[in-house]
């Protein structure tokens, strides 16, 4: 999934889908009674026992880039506190059953819902939202036809591994 960041010089509308949160009543309560919220983290996913919520590689990234001269194979997990409100735009009543929860609520603009939400979260300093794409092969694979450029042919080591974020990135 690509992240497309536009400035349009003339007005421009996005139709943003429903979000359905599932969760239990008394949680859906709380929430209208005192605006308290439930969030999860990468490192609370990957403990889930079952198979709707737990996922032992969520947060983690394997990633194989090959370009002609170079090879590069990259693993990372995320365990920094990062805070994710998982929702569906699919509204039914055998999703609740089948993540165990007895209710839910609707989210109609999820780009204010979640500055609402984020302006709660102390130290708060950035956030994305999207579909999640699943896949049966987290390996994400590369090829690029350029070749890669070596650190020897920087002038300096920050300079290459400033590039060399970004190429990964």
């Amino acid at each position: 999934m690509s992240e497309l960041r536009t400035l349009f010089s003339r007005p421009w509308s996005i139709r943003l889908p429903v979000l359905i949160r599932y969760l239990e009543q008394e949680h859906v309560d709380t929430f209208f009674e005192d605006g308290s919220l439930r969030l999860s983290s990468f490192r609370k996913f990957r403990k889930y026992q079952d198979e709707q919520r737990g996922d032992q590689f969520e947060g983690r990234l394997s990633m194989e880039i090959n370009s002609p001269n170079a090879h590069h194979a990259v693993c990372a997990v995320s365990d920094q506190e990062a805070y994710i409100l998982s929702t569906s735009v699919i509204e039914s009543e055998k999703l609740k059953v089948i993540f165990n929860t007895d209710s839910g609520f609707r989210i109609l603009d999820s780009l204010a819902f979640a500055d609402c939400v984020s302006r709660q979260i102390s130290g708060f300093m950035g956030g994305c939202q999207g579909l999640c794409i699943y896949r049966d092969d987290i390996m994400i694979e590369k090829k690029n036809s350029t070749p890669t450029r070596t650190p020897e042919s920087y002038s300096n080591p920050e300079e290459w591994a400033g590039d060399y974020e970004k190429y990964i990135s």
